[in-house]
């Protein structure tokens, strides 16, 4: 019984380590960051605030957005992944 429990954990373990060296780095191209609120607003400074630690952090340049219109529903409707 325990043989076979050895097994099964040597098993597990081979199977997480060929699983995360398949992995490739997240992300590989630049992020946009869409803001639905026109440009110079609070929204929008905030953003851009934010956008450079997190471009360090994440090893991409963050391109900031400005989508504004309908309420912000323009902005907010921008979800896919370009």
């Amino acid at each position: 019984m325990q043989k076979a429990l050895s097994w099964v954990a040597l098993t597990f373990l081979a199977m997480t380590s060929v699983a995360h060296a398949q992995t490739a780095a997240y992300p590989t191209r630049p992020i946009r960051l869409i803001v639905p609120f026109a440009p110079g607003g609070a929204a929008d400074q905030m953003a851009r605030m934010i956008s450079e630690p997190m471009a360090k952090e994440l090893g991409q340049p963050i391109i900031v957005e400005n989508k504004p219109g309908g309420g912000a529903t323009v902005g907010a409707d921008r979800k896919s992944v370009v």
